[in-house]
């Protein structure tokens, strides 16, 4: 159809949907709920519009073959999600959110790929056992740094201050030995929200939030009226929490990205070895915390020296490993 954009009138009707009773006589109650298919495959969608987010009946999803760059992190709201598709975009990450559901076991089909997805290096693999899933077949086997946002949800980009992965097309240099602190000192890592994130707050609540970019004088910086559109998407969308304490916000604070291990539907192999053997490698989460408090770091490194380079084919090829690596892998 080659849809560039779906305006939220035409999906807000699917919320109010209800499923056409059948005739039966013996007065047996019926359950109402439909079960909603949206399939958007093949257009030129750039967005996902956040009334989709609100549909609490939709079981399967397909957004293949778009122009997608995000996916909101709002879509760790439908819990009834049995089927996904995402592939043939343009996406470098995915929201942690979407790993919930599949951790949940809730989302029985889901396609990932083709997607341009970022891939670790060798200073960013971590593994920490207390992070394996009890799912057999899904594992986190690396992380990036965390990276400490200032009020307006940007980087601070100096020798301590780690870039946000979202900001970047490829991964930041390796670490000096210099490297002892990295981000604001732990004294100034509270859950104290900032002004601009509680007049924002304020804003999600307004009725007129949708207006307020309009109103704005014309000297307001160009970073707030940015900031109050993000806001207006984001109650469209129902808002986002923490990924760490679970509290609603605006503006992310902190922010990384886990790789994690989701192996499709009908696969038995659940070794490490054939993890790091896989076609397609491990699938990017971004995770985003609500304060420079709220943020989780794996502490034991698993394997320091899978390439990063892509090689024909789409592989990633592992690099020689230790004795002591090996043995890890048994």
């Amino acid at each position: 159809m080659q849809l560039q954009q779906i305006r939220t009138p035409t999906l807000r009707p699917l919320q109010y949907h209800t499923r056409q009773p059948k005739h039966d006589y013996a007065l047996r109650y019926q359950p109402l709920a439909p079960a909603l298919r949206l399939y958007l495959s093949n257009n030129l969608l750039e967005d996902v519009p956040g009334e989709v987010f609100k549909l609490k009946n939709l079981e399967v999803l397909s957004l293949r073959s778009n122009n997608l760059t995000d996916i909101l992190p709002s879509i760790g709201r439908l819990n009834a999600l049995r089927e996904l598709n995402l592939g043939s975009n343009q996406l470098s990450w995915l929201p942690w959110e979407l790993l919930q559901l599949i951790l949940a076991d809730s989302l029985n089909k889901y396609m990932l790929y083709p997607n341009p997805f970022i891939r670790p290096v060798p200073s960013t693999w971590n593994w920490n056992p207390r992070r394996k899933s009890s799912v057999a077949n899904h594992c986190q086997i690396a992380s990036t740094r965390i990276a400490f946002l200032d009020i307006n949800g940007t980087s601070h980009w100096n020798k301590h201050w780690p870039p946000a992965p979202s900001s970047l097309l490829e991964h930041w240099p390796e670490p000096s030995a210099d490297d002892e602190l990295l981000g604001p000192c732990p004294k100034e890592r509270t859950k104290t929200p900032s002004l601009l994130e509680c007049a924002l707050r304020a804003c999600f609540t307004s009725p007129q939030l949708s207006q307020l970019p309009f109103l704005l004088p014309d000297e307001c910086p160009a970073h707030i009226i940015n900031l109050v559109k993000r806001t207006f998407k984001l109650k469209e969308a129902g808002g986002q929490t923490c990924s760490v304490c679970k509290c609603e916000y605006i503006v992310p604070r902190t922010e990384w990205i886990e790789w994690w291990y989701c192996e499709p539907w009908g696969s038995t192999r659940t070794d490490r070895e054939k993890v790091l053997a896989q076609d397609r490698g491990p699938v990017p989460f971004l995770r985003r915390g609500c304060s420079w408090s709220c943020w989780e770091e794996s502490e034991n490194p698993l394997i320091r020296g899978w390439s990063s380079a892509i090689v024909p084919g789409g592989r990633q090829e592992p690099a020689d490993f230790s004795h002591s690596q090996r043995s890890e892998l048994g």
